[in-house]
């Protein structure tokens, strides 16, 4: 489940990943990611991720290609996550 956190204003997005990551959940992240790096020159990023225990593979793998391809797109990136992420 994607959590879009009250932290989000400007060019932050900040998000929260709870148990399970499917595809409309990066839908929906890629989405809002889009349309702030349309309207600001750098998109910051917050990423947290609490007691994740499964990613659909599809969605793995389109956020894998998103960030290689908009990778240096961001500004600053902060992921939080359990150990064994």
């Amino acid at each position: 489940m994607l959590e879009i956190l009250p932290e989000t204003h400007g060019n932050v997005l900040a998000v929260r990943v709870r148990d399970k990551l499917t595809i409309p959940d990066f839908d929906q992240y890629r989405n809002l990611v889009r349309d702030l790096m349309g309207k600001h020159k750098e998109t910051h990023i917050y990423y947290e991720m609490v007691d994740v225990d499964w990613i659909q593979p599809v969605a793995a793998i389109e956020n894998g290609l998103f960030d290689i391809i908009h990778g240096l797109d961001y500004g600053r990136v902060a992921m939080v996550g359990e150990k064994k992420w």
